[in-house]
């Protein structure tokens, strides 16, 4: 059984790429027809280059950071490049402090974790699996 927690942001803070993507698509076709000299060109391209980039990160990356957990493994997956995967049987000692979860593997490697906007109840189940291990 997999169980799962996911982030609470705001609306804006989670549709911030489609709003920017939007708005430079917008400003760089208005720029286009309202400049005819080569500095209004290059004004277009770059502000529909930043449109599509931020469109395209809004349609391809997930939108919620999701923590989520089964037997074996702990995942965070999100507004990140990578998901991270941790196996418990690898996870020697875990600390809770204000808005971090800090994983420790052994002495010399472990993780922080950034936990900020999770509810209090998610937290505490993920406490309880992890005090388990």
């Amino acid at each position: 059984m997999k169980n799962t927690i996911k982030k609470h942001s705001p609306f804006w803070v989670k549709h911030l790429p489609l709003i920017s993507g939007v708005v430079f698509t917008i400003a760089g076709i208005v720029n286009l027809f309202e400049e005819a000299n080569p500095i209004g060109k290059f004004l277009f391209m770059m502000f529909l280059f930043g449109g599509s980039v931020n469109l395209l990160i809004y349609f391809y990356y997930p939108k919620d950071v999701i923590i989520s957990w089964d037997e074996e493994k702990l995942e965070m997956k999100g507004q990140q490049l990578k998901p991270k995967s941790f196996l418990f049987k690898d996870i020697v000692d875990f600390r809770f402090e204000k808005e971090k979860l800090i994983l420790k593997s052994d002495a010399h490697r472990g993780t922080i974790l950034d936990i900020k906007g999770f509810g209090d109840g998610d937290l505490q189940l993920l406490k309880s699996r992890l005090a388990v291990n």
